[in-house]
């Protein structure tokens, strides 16, 4: 039931955009879009990523689907190391927004957005900001920005209370 509302919301607010003197609208939302989204011309892929919902894993499913090979992937790897969102954008640079709308008018292209759940994407995000080191390093270091300054005083606050009330399992790194 409630993907049938997401999808009658958004089947709304595509219907309102194209009928308000819509090519104008439709390259305002181009336009706005075209810093934003990944586009594999190659296999007709336009992806628009919704960060906290897949995005990370997308990200290395459109480095892969360059095809640079084992060794190419892993220079990439290298050279944006833990950026994945670097590594993606090498591969599919920005697209200028006449070029977008292009890709995007193609019958056959394939536009692609992964939604979550809003409360879902709002309990990962602190879990991997503000609950737990997401380094392999020292955590005190600045390079954990999020956990450094924030989550570590929430964590040092909090952890023992959930820890009696939800078990030690819960605070696991799996």
């Amino acid at each position: 039931m409630l993907m049938k509302r997401r999808i009658n919301h958004k089947n709304i607010c595509c219907q309102k955009i194209q009928e308000k003197n819509s090519r104008s609208n439709i390259k305002t939302a181009v336009k706005s879009l075209a810093d934003r989204v990944f586009v594999m011309q190659e296999y007709s892929l336009v992806w628009c990523p919704v960060f906290k919902a897949a995005s990370t894993n997308w990200m290395k499913n459109i480095v892969h689907l360059a095809n640079l090979g084992e060794m190419g992937e892993h220079a990439l790897q290298k050279k944006y190391l833990n950026q994945e969102n670097q590594q993606a954008r090498h591969v599919a640079p920005k697209f200028n927004s006449e070029k977008l709308e292009i890709v995007s008018q193609n019958k056959k292209a394939k536009k692609m957005m992964i939604v979550r759940h809003p409360f879902e994407r709002l309990v990962s995000a602190f879990r991997d900001k503000l609950e737990r080191c997401t380094t392999t390093y020292d955590c005190t270091k600045k390079k954990d920005w999020y956990y450094s300054k924030h989550g570590s005083i929430i964590v040092k606050k909090y952890r023992k209370i959930a820890k009696s009330k939800f078990g030690k399992e819960f605070f696991s790194k799996k």
